[in-house]
């Protein structure tokens, strides 16, 4: 006698069929933005220093940089917001919830401090 297989087991198709977690479209986007608000500092930094110029145009580098950056750790939050809200709650999805945390710490220190 062969042993009951999923397919052979009765009872209803939900007991049968369990179906994994996947991680929402926008918490992949949340990391990108995570990724591009860490970096954009450091890319406004070298782009800087290593531009022909005045003061003047080191700051309007920095500051295009610094705005780049400050509109993906923003698009990251919400991006984090909208994906924990719609999808399951995977191990990435917790990861890009605590490094969305640390940003927002990290803003609202920035700010308190000034």
């Amino acid at each position: 006698m062969e042993s009951p297989t999923p397919e052979t087991t009765p009872g209803p198709a939900s007991a049968r069929e369990i179906p994994t977690p996947s991680t929402p479209g926008s918490i992949y986007l949340a990391l990108v933005l995570i990724v591009v608000a860490v970096a954009a500092p450091f890319i406004g930094e070298y782009e800087a220093t290593h531009s022909d110029g005045d003061s003047w145009h080191t700051l309007r580098v920095l500051l295009k940089w610094l705005t780049i950056g400050a509109a993906a750790a923003l698009g990251a939050i919400v991006s984090t917001v909208v994906g924990a809200r719609r999808g399951p709650c995977t191990l990435l999805t917790k990861v890009t919830m605590a490094l969305c945390l640390v940003m927002v710490f990290t803003v609202v220190a920035f700010l308190a401090s000034h």
